[in-house]
C-alpha cells in the first residue's frame, strides 16, 4: 500500500467510492502513481459503462418526449424538458445541488441534449404548432 491512510482507504474500498468527494491529495496520488494504473484503469472503465447508460437513458427519454403531445397553457410553468434521474443526481454530485435551477446550465444542457426537451404542438386556444420535422 501507499502508506497514506485516506488512499489506502480508497484503494481498498475500490473505485465505486472515487467520487466528487474523494479528497483533492488522494486524486493526485492516484493520478500521478505509476503503480496504480490498475485503478485509473478500473475507473475508466467504470466511468465510460455509466457514460453510455446515462446516453441510453437519454435516447429512451427522448424516444418517449417525442411521443408526448404536450399542450402549452399560459402561466403555469409546466415542465420543458424530462431529465432521467441518474443523469439528474450524477450532474447535481458533478455540478453541485440545485444546478438545474441555473438557466445557463439548463440551456447548455439542451444544447447538447436536445432529445431531452419537450416540443409544445398545441396552444391555448387549440391552434395546432408546426412539427420542425420531429
Amino acid at each position: 500500500m501507499t502508506g497514506d491512510p485516506l488512499v489506502d482507504l480508497v484503494l481498498e474500498a475500490g473505485p465505486r467510492v472515487f467520487d466528487a468527494d474523494t479528497p483533492q491529495h488522494v486524486v493526485e496520488t492516484i493520478a500521478t502513481s505509476p503503480s496504480l494504473h490498475w485503478y485509473r484503469d478500473a475507473l475508466r472503465v467504470m466511468s465510460m459503462k455509466q457514460q453510455a447508460e446515462m446516453f441510453t437513458e437519454i435516447r429512451a427519454i427522448g424516444r418517449e418526449n417525442r411521443e408526448i403531445e404536450r399542450k402549452a397553457v399560459d402561466g403555469l410553468g409546466l415542465p420543458y424538458a424530462r431529465i432521467p434521474g441518474r443523469v439528474w443526481g450524477s450532474f447535481e454530485k458533478l455540478y453541485g445541488v440545485g444546478c438545474w435551477q441555473d438557466k445557463a446550465f439548463m440551456d447548455d444542457f439542451l444544447y447538447y441534449h436536445p432529445e431531452c426537451k419537450i416540443i409544445v404542438k398545441r396552444g391555448t386556444r387549440g391552434q395546432q404548432y408546426l412539427d420542425n420535422g420531429r
